[in-house]
């Protein structure tokens, strides 16, 4: 980019909210203003409190991040409606040069936009859907089908395709070989200094989604039952509604766990960091499912940000972000696995804060700004490549 890029965001989720994605578009933003480019958030209306007060109550930032929200109901629980307005929006009211959508189905907007307006359109996956016989999906829900037909469609002509993780991107350039692809990990948030530590807590923590499926805290919940030290307590922070928090209470009480288990509803940025001072250790245990290989948990990167020691599935995605024996360990869903692992990273408190130092110079690595700069340069190549083109067509 020779000149200073103005680049718009479109998540077509809802801002603020309880979903993972809410805080990686809010930091990502924050990455991109860090580093002098200050990009337009656009997001689905969820609240009428001034932006300022949900940056900083709900994110700790204080920094003027440009977000725009837009009110629009679902349609018969789509988003339709918000992809409209927002087209039309971008269409007559914005002048900008690039574009980053999230969502898949508003990429034919996206495209038409970049046909109009002499635009980037670059997508940001965080999945794959182009065959779904390697999901296991073939006859999963049809949503899942129309997104297969619309990356098959539309992939090919945008202009740059931005993973989470390696392996997502290598997936995607065997489908897409002429396409453009960079790998860009999930950010951390700002990394501070090494808390202070004379002795264990004992408290091991997760911080995230209850939703069983993708992340067995069943498993995590029974390995605590089998650790050697009954000193050892457990601390989830994350449960979106009494549902969710009730089943996690019924299988504490199955392994009879009473008293040796926390369990708190979602909490803002403020309260997480307030835990991470609590907790030694941060579980992040994953569902071997096809999205969970090929992502970069959020839950990680908190943990390595405060210096915090990991336990974590073994999945290649999250091999990116976490060295076996020198940031924690990775293991296999199994209780007795669980169970020696949490014992192992109890048993030597110098070893422990060797591990905690390296998390902090491991969350260096994957600053916000970092992902943002990557990003940038990304653009800066395809818009050389475009010139270039320009240039041998012309003569």
């Amino acid at each position: 980019m020779t000149k200073k890029s103005k680049i718009v965001y479109f998540h077509q989720g809802y801002w603020p909210g309880n979903a993972p994605s809410t805080t990686f578009i809010t930091f990502n933003a924050l990455g991109f203003y860090r580093v002098g480019y200050p990009i337009q958030l656009i997001s689905g209306k969820n609240s009428n409190l001034p932006i300022e007060t949900i940056l900083r109550q709900k994110f700790g930032i204080e920094a003027p991040l440009r977000v725009c929200l837009v009110l629009a109901p679902r349609l018969f629980g789509s988003h339709l409606i918000l992809q409209i307005k927002v087209f039309f929006n971008l269409l007559f009211k914005r002048e900008f040069d690039i574009l980053i959508v999230r969502a898949l189905s508003f990429l034919p907007f996206a495209l038409c936009l970049k046909k109009l307006k002499k635009i980037l359109v670059l997508f940001e996956a965080h999945d794959f859907f182009t065959d779904l016989t390697i999901r296991g999906d073939v006859s999963g829900p049809r949503r899942r089908k129309r997104y297969s037909k619309i990356e098959k469609t539309y992939l090919p002509k945008l202009d740059g395709v931005i993973c989470v993780s390696e392996p997502q991107k290598q997936i995607y350039q065997e489908y897409y070989p002429k396409q453009r692809f960079i790998c860009a990990l999930t950010g951390t948030k700002p990394v501070g200094s090494l808390l202070p530590r004379e002795r264990f807590t004992y408290v091991l923590g997760y911080l995230g989604s209850f939703d069983i499926e993708k992340y067995p805290l069943d498993i995590l919940i029974e390995a605590l039952s089998m650790v050697q030290s009954k000193r050892i307590r457990l601390l989830l922070a994350g449960g979106r509604d009494e549902k969710e928090i009730r089943t996690l209470r019924g299988i504490v009480d199955r392994f009879n766990l009473f008293g040796r288990v926390k369990i708190l509803p979602w909490q803002n940025s403020a309260e997480i960091a307030a835990l991470k001072r609590e907790i030694d250790v941060g579980c992040a245990i994953l569902a071997p499912t096809f999205l969970n290989k090929i992502s970069s948990p959020l839950k990680i990167l908190e943990y390595l940000s405060a210096g915090i020691p990991v336990l974590a599935t073994k999945l290649d995605g999250i091999k990116e972000i976490i060295t076996h024996n020198r940031h924690g360990y990775l293991v296999e869903n199994r209780a007795e696995e669980w169970a020696a692992a949490i014992d192992l990273i109890y048993s030597n408190f110098l070893r422990y804060l060797k591990f905690s130092k390296e998390c902090l110079e491991q969350a260096k690595r994957f600053s916000w700004e970092n992902r943002a700069k990557k990003i940038i340069e990304f653009v800066r190549k395809i818009e050389g490549e475009q010139s270039e083109q320009w240039y041998e067509t012309t003569q």
